[in-house]
């Protein structure tokens, strides 16, 4: 695996994938795009953490239901995809890519301002389902008053 230690960006769109294998992440230290759409995976690995220049995660039309608390801890994203309401921006075009990213970057910054709210208001939960993340949203004036 040491090929794959200057691979920049990865794309298994439309793989039948299940999972992620956990030995996937140990060597891609470069790795600044990692796209999974359209596949099988029900759970994101912890594994993910290992990329520590990860900056765009794509993991639309899969089996996930529930985003895991350790997404936080993506240092370098500027961009989460993915089909809920609000973290996805996968349907917006722009000509200018940083553009995109810019206001990609934003919109996830609010999301992570809202898990964040989430974990703290229940300290014992390890992931956010879709409809508690939904929830999140009627208490948005109150997230926004704790800025």
């Amino acid at each position: 695996m040491k090929s794959m230690a200057n691979v920049v960006s990865i794309d298994l769109t439309n793989n039948k994938i299940k999972a992620l294998p956990p030995e996937f992440c140990a060597n891609l230290f470069n790795l600044k795009n990692l796209v999974i759409d359209m596949n099988n995976v029900d759970t994101l690995p912890r594994d993910l953490l290992l990329l520590k220049k990860l900056e765009l995660f794509s993991f639309v039309g899969n089996r996930v239901k529930s985003l895991p608390k350790f997404i936080l801890e993506l240092e370098n994203i500027k961009a989460l995809r993915n089909e809920w309401p609000f973290i996805a921006s996968n349907q917006k075009t722009l000509a200018n890519f940083e553009d995109f990213l810019d206001i990609e970057k934003t919109q996830f910054n609010l999301d992570r301002i809202r898990m964040q709210h989430y974990y703290t208001v229940n300290p014992q939960a390890e992931s956010i389902s879709f409809a508690e993340y939904v929830d999140s949203f009627s208490n948005s004036r109150m997230i926004q008053a704790t800025l």
